[in-house]
């Protein structure tokens, strides 16, 4: 395993904006800590569509764009939420699974941060890929996490998040059509980290600086790559 300093193969200079970016459907799994918004706000306002999925106790449509389901209950909210964008044709041409971006440790009652991982990252594209399976979806998938990967000698306080990397590689093997990435932001303070409160992730009116480094990966040509970000500089295994 190598880790090379690379860029996003992204032709589009996202930081003058998305004009000639041609719309796709986007359905985003967002982050409690912001920056999937961030970025929802961004290609909507470049005329592409998005529904966004956030966790809660059941499934939801609970309005037209924005739904939420119960990781913990397995396929039965993925297949929901797939069937209910079918009827309204609205199935996704392009996915980005946000819920392993964390800046907190938070959990449903009962539970505990690392069965929350495996819920909402191993588990949640595990049930997806099925649920897309059964729709026969040609689409390219964005995989986001914090701190699952070990560029250098970084810590990995929840090294449960690592197992993202599975169905990552598995998906693409599996479902002709389907390609899938992934990306790991660095979980630690500091200004391109994702702890950096009031900075990094939208707390402060400014965007974050996470955010062109985002899109210039989730706008890349898909391909099966797996990369990490890591102060401001993109590194590609190998």
């Amino acid at each position: 395993i190598s880790w090379t300093p690379t860029y996003a193969a992204c032709d589009i200079d996202v930081a003058q904006g998305l004009e000639d970016v041609p719309p796709e459907n986007w359905l985003v799994f967002e982050d409690e800590a912001g920056l999937c918004r961030q970025l929802t706000e961004r290609l909507r306002g470049a005329g592409h569509a998005v529904t966004t999925v956030v966790p809660g106790d059941g499934f939801a449509h609970i309005h037209e764009d924005h739904y939420c389901l119960a990781p913990e209950r397995g396929r039965e909210g993925y297949d929901m939420l797939l069937r209910d964008l079918s009827d309204q044709s609205r199935l996704p041409t392009r996915i980005v699974h946000g819920w392993s971006l964390t800046n907190r440790e938070s959990f449903r009652p009962g539970s505990s941060f690392f069965h929350r991982n495996l819920e909402q990252g191993f588990y949640s594209l595990f049930f997806l890929a099925q649920a897309i399976g059964e729709e026969d979806l040609p689409l390219h998938t964005h995989v986001l996490s914090s701190g699952a990967l070990q560029v250098r000698d970084e810590d990995l306080p929840h090294p449960e998040k690592a197992t993202l990397i599975g169905p990552t590689r598995v998906i693409p093997r599996e479902f002709p059509g389907v390609t899938c990435a992934a990306l790991d932001l660095q979980a630690a303070q500091g200004k391109t980290g994702l702890k950096s409160r009031g900075k990094a992730l939208g707390k402060a009116r400014s965007e974050s600086p996470l955010l062109i480094p985002l899109l210039e990966e989730v706008l890349a040509t898909p391909a099966n790559t797996i990369a990490a970000l890591r102060r401001g500089k993109r590194y590609a295994l190998d």
